[in-house]
């Protein structure tokens, strides 16, 4: 089996010792992406028609703000199931564009065969169904944070939750997730070490 496959396969029956009954069916349908740093997932005004499963790397989403400036408004980091909701539901053109911070390994599966699988197999539809709440509750939660908290105080929640992004993702878009300038950021950061220095 495809490692990358094995991975996907794992992160299923963790939620579920059914998946085994018709994993070779999931597996036929499974499209395999290699994305090189700064290559594009999805764009803005394209439609999104497919479920991905984030296997290795860091994907970051966002759109443009009428200042032109760039607004990171997720980081899918962890292995997980993500897709443009809005884009995917309702057949309408992605407002978000979905890039790879670096390299990734992507694993698709087109909304035509996905909704196959889903009439052939019941099991994997409720799967399915509480594994998609599961993520878009912990991103309106996170969302919701971050939108209420102070500046520091998100930047604390980020550090508790997803800490490797500070190691691997770019200043820049760490702070358009927090919602902050980098200079902000940057102050932060030296805040937090001296406050680990004094906790010591």
């Amino acid at each position: 089996m495809n490692p990358h496959l094995h991975s996907f396969k794992q992160f299923l029956l963790s939620h579920s010792p059914d998946v085994e009954n018709f994993w070779t069916d999931i597996a036929e349908i499974c499209e395999i992406k290699h994305l090189k740093q700064g290559e594009s997932l999805l764009r803005k005004g394209q439609k999104c028609n497919y479920f991905y499963f984030r296997e290795s790397g860091i994907m970051r989403a966002f759109d443009i703000e009428d200042n032109g400036n760039e607004r990171t408004r997720v980081l899918f980091t962890k292995q997980r199931l993500f897709t443009n909701y809005e884009s995917y539901e309702f057949d309408e053109i992605s407002n978000l564009n979905i890039v790879s911070i670096n390299e990734s390994v992507i694993i698709c599966i087109r909304k035509d065969q996905y909704v196959k699988l889903l009439y052939k197999h019941p099991e994997f539809s409720m799967l399915m169904i509480r594994l998609l709440m599961m993520t878009i509750t912990r991103i309106l939660q996170r969302r919701y944070k971050l939108d209420i908290l102070k500046p520091y105080d998100r930047y604390l929640l980020l550090k508790n939750y997803i800490p490797q992004v500070f190691n691997d993702v770019p200043q820049k878009y760490l702070a358009s997730y927090l919602n902050i300038t980098t200079v902000s950021l940057s102050r932060m950061n030296k805040r937090y070490i001296e406050e680990l220095k004094e906790n010591k």
